[in-house]
C-alpha cells in the first residue's frame, strides 16, 4: 500500500483509508482527535508541493536516495508514531538503514501542505518510510524499535503532540513482511 510521501511518487494521490463514519471530538487547540468522513475533508490540490525534495536529491545525513529505484537488496516499511521528524532521527541511525524519508500517508486530500494536515482535515497519518537491507537488519528489530520507542495504545496523540496526524500505524508494502 504505496501512499503519499511530499506529493513526488505515484501522480500525488494519496490513498484513502477504508473505514467507517465517527463522530468527530475535539481535544486541545480545537484539533480533531477522530478523522473526518472523506466529503468532508480539505480538497488539496493537483500540482506536488514545491518545497518537497525533487527525485534526484539524496538524503542529508545518510547520502543515499531519498526516491526509488533503490538497490534490489532493499525492503520498505511506513511507520507512523508521532513526529515524523523525531522517527526519521530514530531509524536513520540504526545499522542497517538504506534511506529514510518522512511524509504523510493514509489520508484523502491530494497533495496537503503540512499545515492543512496539522488541520486533522486531510485524516493523514505522518510516518517515515524506512528503506532497508534485510541481510543486515531484521524488520522483527524495526518493529521492536517501532513499539519500544512509542506508545501505541495512546490514540492519536504521542507526548504533547494532539491529533490524528500522530496516530500510530505500520504501513506493509508486501503481505509477507510480518513476522
Amino acid at each position: 500500500m504505496l501512499s503519499l510521501f511530499f506529493s513526488r511518487l505515484g501522480g500525488g494521490r494519496a490513498v484513502v483509508s477504508r473505514w467507517g463514519g465517527a463522530t468527530r471530538g475535539i481535544l486541545g487547540g480545537g484539533r480533531p482527535i477522530t478523522k473526518f468522513l472523506p466529503g468532508e475533508c480539505l480538497d488539496g490540490r493537483e500540482e506536488p508541493i514545491s518545497a518537497a525534495p525533487g527525485l534526484d536529491e539524496k538524503h542529508y545525513t545518510l547520502g543515499t536516495r531519498l526516491h526509488p529505484p533503490f538497490p534490489e537488496d532493499t525492503e520498505m516499511i511506513m511507520l507512523g508514531m508521532g513526529c515524523y521528524w523525531c522517527s526519521e532521527d530514530i531509524f536513520m541511525k540504526m545499522k542497517g538503514i538504506y534511506s529514510t524519508h518522512v511524509g504523510f500517508a493514509q489520508g484523502v486530500t491530494t497533495n496537503p501542505t503540512y499545515k492543512e494536515v496539522c488541520t486533522g482535515r486531510t485524516n493523514h497519518n505522518e510516518v517515515v518510510r524506512v528503506v532497508y537491507h534485510p541481510s543486515k537488519l531484521a524488520l522483527r528489530k524495526i518493529l521492536e524499535v517501532f513499539f519500544e520507542q512509542h506508545d501505541p495504545t495512546s490514540s492519536n496523540r504521542q507526548g504533547g503532540d494532539v491529533g490524528t496526524q500522530y496516530r500510530s500505524g505500520i504501513l506493509s508494502l508486501h503481505a509477507y513482511d510480518f513476522p
